[in-house]
């Protein structure tokens, strides 16, 4: 196309049949907000010519300065009518969203204002079930807001995509225009990686259910060029062409037009439905994951929610999950799911807090800095493990009180309580030794020999004590060693996982390890794997199965970037029929699940000598 000697592309939308470029002229040393904008048109969306249509829309763009157009809006026909989305300025550094409405594209008017919306947005129409119009918004991190008639909006605090800590999007994410494809609703963004190259990125969206993510980009649709100069790169806008989607940048005085990658329609909805876990790994990670992340709006899980713990209870799958939010302090929030991997419900309020001396100092975290700090809290009840025992629920947790070594402490709660959501928690009562730095300790979920069991140690050798009432169970002292097989990937032994699960071949007892030639540990973090054994049900300190390879590593991006890269760290277990969901968090951030057959898994286990080779996951 012939462009301007010098100027600005602020927009590209389709209107009808045509496609209109808006731009402005900048000639020298003036300011570009005295400068008009100008319309040219396309009829292939490629070869740009003035436009010689006596729009009003043209009009009412060039002489309404007070608007302050930039490239953050948007024009598009939703039910017969025109309407133009953009950022107005209220006041001194505060924007708001502005909405004009044109019946017929040339005589327009004010339609409404959203303060809660001050970034780009984009618009799109959808089914009534889900509240007939989204909106997504945001430069950084996208948002997203419901609508039924465009007026009033819904704007969800929680963060609806955020970048990826390793991947293209690494850095910035801002939107970039949403479609609709029989595959489902695309939202294409505009990514930013630490270095400030820009890509696009796109998610496939459940159109029945928006916060079911089918498909996210694990690869740029397109890439900036290695020759572009960053500063010179800017996004214009995008639109379908017959089919297909057209990305136009700006690069220094020229427009430039890309056909952008269509990646999502690989993507198969009745596979996904029929297999929502890919099949090349014993433990097959949900692609949805992280099914738990934290809300911002929230201020006790605003930073972190991970390393859940789980009990199939009353036909649902309950979880109690760590939470870290502005205070630094950990607690557990709850949540069920009907299927093991959809949250169905989720609380507000945390349904455990630390209360005695081992567990909360009173002083906050401020000042402190200590070796034994996780998952960017300072403090608290950690890493929580549910037992279902008798009619009682067991909690056991990792208590630090911010300035004295992490211990192991229990709590417990009558199962009616539980399910009837009152938490009347019994006194929490420290189990091991003060003054002993212990984690990973656990209820076993049945007597052995008449007693109750905690298992407070697996290497080198595996220990229990055993008492005829849980409330004696205080001052165990345990002495615990990291060293393993140096010829076995667990050569760096780390501690039990999730309480035991009882099965017809022992007890299922899942640990984490480290293996130290792993090269990943000179990248920082803590790259630990999970691997599992099988205990003599009769005599649970006789191991009868142990696994010969790691069975869940940090391989996706939600494990990979986070507070503690690399860490993978499973804290809960349920078995529901022939299924075995294994909970674990992802680099100390998020909560995750992943999948297997139970007797696939315990033929695996069982078959000692086998090699399994892992594949990576399909991308969420």
């Amino acid at each position: 196309m012939n462009s301007p000697k010098r100027y600005h592309g602020l927009n590209v939308s389709k209107i009808g049949r045509k496609f209109y470029l808006f731009y402005k002229d900048l000639p020298e040393n003036e300011d570009s907000r005295d400068c008009p904008i100008l319309v040219c048109e396309s009829v292939d969306g490629v070869t740009f010519k003035p436009s010689d249509e006596r729009l009003t829309l043209k009009k009412f763009l060039m002489f309404r300065k007070e608007l302050d157009l930039d490239d953050n809006f948007q024009i598009v026909k939703l039910d017969g009518d025109f309407f133009l989305f953009h950022k107005k300025k209220v006041a001194k550094n505060q924007n708001s969203l502005a909405v004009e409405i044109s019946w017929d594209g040339f005589d327009w008017k004010k339609f409404s204002q959203e303060d809660l919306v001050n970034e780009r947005a984009r618009v799109i129409k959808v089914k009534k079930a889900i509240g007939s119009y989204l909106m997504f918004f945001g430069e950084g991190r996208i948002k997203v807001a419901i609508s039924k008639d465009l007026r009033q909006w819904d704007v969800r605090l929680k963060i609806f995509l955020k970048p990826r800590k390793d991947g293209f999007d690494s850095f910035k994410i801002s939107v970039a225009n949403v479609f609709s494809f029989k595959e489902g609703i695309v939202l294409l963004y505009v990514a930013q990686n630490r270095n400030k190259r820009l890509s696009l990125g796109a998610v496939l969206l459940d159109r029945n259910d928006i916060d079911n993510i089918l498909w996210r980009s694990e690869e740029p649709l397109w890439r900036q060029p290695e020759k572009w100069q960053n500063k010179d790169v800017h996004f214009v806008g995008s639109v379908i062409r017959n089919g297909e989607i057209l990305a136009y940048w700006e690069y220094k005085d020229e427009l430039l037009v890309a056909v952008v990658s269509q990646a999502w329609k690989e993507f198969d909805q009745e596979e996904h439905e029929k297999k929502p876990f890919e099949e090349r790994s014993i433990l097959e990670k949900y692609i949805g994951n992280p099914i738990i992340e934290p809300v911002k709006g929230n201020s006790w899980e605003s930073y972190t929610t991970f390393n859940p713990t789980a009990v199939y209870l009353d036909g649902k799958i309950h979880l109690m999950y760590r939470a870290v939010g502005d205070g630094g302090m950990s607690m557990f929030g709850y949540a069920t799911s009907k299927d093991g991997v959809t949250i169905h419900e989720r609380l507000n309020q945390p349904i455990y807090t630390p209360k005695e001396h081992f567990e909360f100092n009173g002083r906050g975290g401020a000042g402190y800095s200590y070796p034994y700090m996780s998952g960017g809290g300072w403090g608290g009840c950690e890493d929580p493990r549910m037992t279902l025992l008798e009619d009682r629920i067991y909690l056991t947790y990792t208590a630090f009180n911010g300035h004295q070594p992490p211990g192991v402490a229990m709590s417990s709660i009558k199962v009616d309580d539980f399910l009837r959501g009152k938490w009347k928690w019994k006194k929490a009562q420290l189990l091991s030794k003060s003054g002993d730095i212990q984690k990973n300790w656990m209820v076993f979920p049945e007597k052995i020999a008449g007693k109750y069991a905690i298992l407070h140690n697996i290497n080198p050798s595996i220990k229990i004590d055993y008492f005829d009432n849980l409330d004696d169970a205080v001052g165990i002292e345990s002495r615990y060693c990291t060293k393993g097989d140096d010829l076995r990937w667990d050569n760096v032994v780390r501690g039990a996982a999730a309480a035991p699960l009882k099965t017809e071949q022992g007890w299922l007892l899942f640990y984490h390890a480290m293996d130290k030639r792993d090269p990943k540990h000179s990248l920082g973090g803590y790259w630990n794997k999970v691997g599992a054994m099988l205990l003599d049900y009769k005599n649970p300190t006789k191991v009868l199965h142990k696994s010969d390879c790691p069975l869940l590593e940090a391989d996706r991006h939600y494990e990979k970037g986070g507070a503690v890269p690399g860490a993978v760290y499973v804290c809960g277990s349920v078995i529901k029929g022939d299924d075995l969901f294994v909970y674990y968090g992802g680099a100390d951030s998020v909560g995750c699940v992943a999948k297997s057959s139970l007797n696939n898994f315990l033929t695996f286990l069982t078959n000692t000598k086998r090699t399994f080779v892992f594949e990576k996951i399909r991308a969420s």
